[in-house]
């Protein structure tokens, strides 16, 4: 095999061309319960959620400590967006 594995016929891709006029994605928004996402549904969507609260140490997020319904709330929202296929 060689490497790079290109095709020799076929010309690069040039950005400016192909994906400068593309228009993006609409982003993924969830739809939250009330009850059933109650530990998350206040700040799941705020733009730096929990950073007032004693769950983080600040801006940074280097260090939090997140309660277990918290954690397993976020986890049941991530799944979702998983893929099921692993590497």
């Amino acid at each position: 095999m060689r490497f790079p594995p290109f095709d020799d016929e076929e010309p690069p891709l040039d950005y400016a061309d192909n994906l400068l006029d593309v228009e993006p994605l609409d982003a993924i928004e969830l739809e939250l319960d009330e009850e059933e996402d109650d530990a998350v549904y206040d700040w799941f969507y705020d733009h730096k959620p929990l950073v007032d609260t004693k769950y983080v140490n600040g801006t940074s997020y280097r260090r939090w400590q997140l309660p277990l319904p918290v954690m397993s709330n976020l986890h049941r929202l991530a799944a979702q967006l998983l893929s099921d296929l692993n590497d």
